[in-house]
């Protein structure tokens, strides 16, 4: 007969080599599914980082797909204006009016580093975009944008990047107050959208 430690060492490897039989085997990977990765503070150069050097370590991490905001009113080189400008078609993206300089070095490094992208068509836009601008007291302006204005400019960044960007989304986090104005009022279970 066993001693009572030993007993107790072999039923605990017992219960041990049962709960692995009994655990469910590892799931496969999908072979069609992304890994997105995003930070527009660094990889459009607004950080500390050189935007080249982080696109490529970005693919050195295995990332399939860069995801950014192309954001209205930082494209529009004057987003204070109250009137939209005469000479100015939104829906040109060879307005002098627009800078996509920043969009277009993003673009071109995902491309050479093998990256696919994601582009969200984001406002809030410049003050002439929203339906009340004489409400807009700094840029951004949050409220109230003209769903017009706004298709004019997703549709210059269409025309700018086709066949370059592989997926778009529209508008950022829509149900957040830093991103878009009003919001529905508050209920007991939280925010209606």
């Amino acid at each position: 007969m066993l001693p009572a430690k030993c007993l107790r060492l072999f039923v605990l490897a017992l219960a041990l080599a049962a709960m692995t039989l009994a655990a469910p085997s590892a799931a496969s990977a999908s072979k069609t599914q992304l890994s997105l990765f995003q930070d527009d503070r660094e990889l459009l150069g607004n950080g500390n980082i050189d935007p080249a050097e982080a696109m490529a370590e970005v693919a050195n991490l295995g990332a399939d797909v860069v995801r950014f905001n192309i954001i209205f009113y930082k494209i529009y080189r004057t987003p204070a204006d109250r009137a939209r400008p005469s000479d100015f078609d939104a829906a040109d993206p060879n307005s002098p009016r627009y800078d996509w300089s920043k969009i277009d070095r993003f673009v071109t490094l995902a491309r050479a580093n093998g990256l696919g992208i994601l582009a969200t068509v984001t406002g809030p836009g410049p003050h002439y975009s929203t339906k009340a601008p004489a409400r807009c007291r700094s840029v951004p302006c949050l409220t109230n944008p003209d769903p017009r204005e706004f298709g004019k400019f997703a549709a210059a960044v269409a025309k700018r990047y086709r066949g370059r960007i592989d997926y778009y989304s529209i508008w950022n986090e829509p149900n957040l107050e830093t991103w878009l104005r009003p919001q529905k009022p508050k209920t007991g279970i939280g925010k209606v959208q």
